[in-house]
């Protein structure tokens, strides 16, 4: 029981200590897909950022004179159009704001279509299920 708790606390703490590069944005533009049984799925999603050190070309950690914060809600969106095709879309709204300058805009939009080439028809352990997509 002990050993569940740490888990459980080391899983919950994490977040709260954990450092994230700058590089793209936080994250990548994964597609909204349905890829249980459900006909269709709506989902959204939170991220918050804060810029507070830069690192120079030799290696120096600066700290920043101005604060830099981005916040992303975006909404994602997937829909069965026929028996082993989809459509979906994600669509971000994105708010900035460094020192008293704050605007709020559009993300990358981005419409997807899919295509179960492997589809599963029923269970089975060994067979395995293929899904492409195309995102633009």
């Amino acid at each position: 029981m002990k050993q569940l708790s740490v888990i459980v606390a080391a899983i919950l703490l994490a977040p709260l200590m954990a450092r994230a590069a700058a590089c793209c944005g936080g994250g990548i533009p994964v597609p909204a897909l349905v890829l249980g049984d459900e006909k269709a799925n709506i989902s959204s999603t939170l991220t918050y950022s804060s810029v507070g050190t830069d690192v120079t070309a030799d290696g120096i950690w600066q700290h920043r004179n101005i604060t830099e914060q981005a916040q992303t809600l975006r909404l994602d969106s997937a829909h069965i159009v026929a028996d082993r095709f989809q459509i979906g879309a994600s669509l971000p709204v994105v708010r900035r704001a460094r020192n008293d300058d704050t605007r709020t805009g559009l993300g990358d939009v981005a419409i997807n279509g899919g295509y179960e080439f492997l589809p599963e028809w029923d269970y089975s352990p060994w067979k395995p299920r293929g899904l492409s997509y195309i995102q633009l």
